[in-house]
């Protein structure tokens, strides 16, 4: 009885001093893991989804999951709390994250409610759900550069084919064309071309001429790294504009 007393002392505390992802640091996330784990998987707001179902027969690599089907271990923001050391699978084509929940009844494959769905993240990537109903954004969208005035998008999507082979029918999917876009001024943009940007920062178009122009192979070869470069020039000299 006074341990769980305890435990929902706990539980309060740790609502109250919630700490985002971006500032906590190692001994912070197993502190959660372990307070998930000591008041029970099973009362958190993870379970608050639906089952996972998988629509789709697939035969090879060329599935629907973001690198690959194995699941992820990584953090979910969900319902305004973190959850570190989950169990996870994006589904690009669905646009849906699925997890695995540990439970007294088992394990459970959840299909987390996309409008609960802040963020999430594992190794290197950060993905954000937006909320941009008409926009190529809408939805979830790996983040490559967080700053406060621009936010550089990276959006994935995929084709569905459908496959015969010797009477037996399967899928395969297809990466489409990466899109990438930013937000600025809580306004998303499609980056389409040096032109556009530039029309959309004139004051900075000859910074953004001059990057295009020395950094030509980087734009062919290494898309992503040169799109986060262009764009901490873009936020660094607004930085410096707006404190002058």
């Amino acid at each position: 009885m006074m341990r769980n007393i305890g435990l929902i002392f706990l539980f309060f505390l740790f609502q109250t001093f919630q700490i985002s992802l971006a500032q906590a640091t190692q001994e912070e996330k197993n502190l959660y893991s372990w307070f998930d784990k000591e008041l029970g998987v099973e009362n958190t707001r993870l379970l608050n989804g639906a089952e996972y179902v998988e629509k789709y027969r697939t035969v090879n690599e060329k599935n629907s999951f973001f690198l690959s089907g194995a699941p992820i271990t990584g953090s979910v923001l969900y319902e305004d709390e973190w959850f570190h050391g989950v169990q996870m699978k994006y589904n690009v084509h669905e646009n849906i994250l699925i997890v695995q929940v540990e439970s007294n009844l088992g394990v459970n494959i959840i299909q987390l409610r996309n409008e609960n769905l802040q963020r999430f993240e594992f190794d290197q990537f950060r993905f954000i759900n937006i909320n941009a109903p008409g926009s190529i954004f809408n939805g979830f969208n790996e983040v490559l550069l967080e700053k406060s005035q621009l936010t550089l998008l990276k959006k994935h999507s995929l084709k569905l084919t459908a496959k015969t082979d010797q009477f037996i029918q399967y899928y395969e999917f297809i990466p489409r064309r990466i899109r990438y876009g930013y937000s600025y001024n809580n306004v998303y943009y499609e980056f389409n071309s040096r032109r556009e940007l530039a029309s959309q920062f004139p004051e900075l178009k000859e910074l953004i001429t001059d990057f295009f122009k020395n950094n030509n192979y980087l734009y062919k070869n290494q898309q992503d790294t040169f799109m986060v470069n262009l764009f901490k020039e873009i936020t660094g000299r607004l930085s410096k504009e707006e404190s002058l």
